[in-house]
């Protein structure tokens, strides 16, 4: 009911058709874009994906669909790098990995529940013995993720 919500419906329906999505999968798929929007990126990618499949508007189950296989990329994506990730990326930047977990967890649970329960694994790996999280995890001064605050809703996810 909001103001822009027709125009934001009529961009979504431009935006997220199966021809689109096709190029976005190629090209996300493509020889060396491995690390491609990783893991921020592809947060938000499902993200949409959960509203999508949420949302109750006529033209939301669609746009959900055609949305799809760029989903389907994104999580082989993930399940080949949650393996492989050996700490947590705590700079409060695009590459950190708590505030990304939390999204992957709000797109994989009643999704896909082995996404789901390897996110929730390396939570409780990186972050459930954390305590009194320095400021100094965010020495930049651009940060714009506060870590110290998504590292406490991630300790309580996880429990």
């Amino acid at each position: 009911d909001a103001p822009f919500a027709t125009e934001a419906r009529a961009a979504l329906q431009a935006n997220i058709t199966p021809e689109h999505i096709a190029g976005e999968v190629a090209y996300l798929n493509a020889t060396g874009r491995e690390s491609f929007e990783r893991p921020y990126g592809l947060a938000w990618l499902l993200q949409l994906g959960a509203e999508l499949r949420e949302t109750r508007t006529p033209d939301a189950a669609a746009l959900s669909l055609a949305l799809q296989p760029l989903e389907t990329a994104a999580i082989a994506r993930l399940k080949t790098w949650l393996p492989k990730l050996a700490y947590p990326i705590r700079e409060g930047e695009h590459a950190q990995t708590a505030f990304a977990f939390g999204l992957f967890l709000d797109y994989a649970r009643g999704v896909d529940p082995e996404l789901e329960s390897m996110v929730v694994a390396k939570v409780r790996a990186f972050h459930l013995g954390d305590q009194n999280c320095p400021i100094g995890y965010e020495p930049s001064g651009q940060d714009f993720l506060c870590t110290t605050r998504v590292l406490t809703l991630s300790r309580r996810t996880a429990r």
